[in-house]
């Protein structure tokens, strides 16, 4: 009984030993997109549709983050009295699985510098329940 429990534990260890360690997928930057679209096309070319369409998904999250922060550097400077809070780093397109359907939502927030209420502008693009 003891000799199949020995063996049992020994070739574990070997196979834990052996194996390499997980690997961190690194985020996606608009660097990649040249790549991420080359990439697409290969995959595409060679009927790998599940290759394709991850790479689809992941043109479409950098397109989100570019649109996102051009919206954003068209919102005005704070009003006088005013400072602008800074955005924490979230790309909505990963985050939300709706995000198709609710578009590109982008805050603005401004603090009044005496205290009192914040300011918020609120800006939605590109979606399909708010067609203009």
């Amino acid at each position: 009984m003891v000799k199949p429990i020995l063996t049992l534990f020994i070739v574990t260890a070997l196979a834990c030993a052996s194996a390499q360690a997980q690997q961190r997928v690194k985020k996606k930057s608009a660097e990649d997109f040249d790549a991420i679209y080359k990439s697409l096309g290969e995959a595409w070319g060679s009927g790998a549709y599940g290759k394709a369409t991850g790479a689809a998904r992941d043109l479409l999250k950098l397109i989100g983050i570019k649109r996102g922060e051009a919206i954003l550097a068209a919102f005005p400077p704070a009003p006088e009295g005013f400072s602008i809070v800074a955005q924490r780093k979230k790309n909505n397109a990963s985050n939300n699985p709706l995000a198709a359907a609710i578009g590109t939502v982008i805050k603005q927030r401004y603090k009044p510098d005496a205290g009192g209420r914040n300011l918020e502008v609120i800006v939605t693009a590109d979606s399909p329940m708010a067609q203009m």
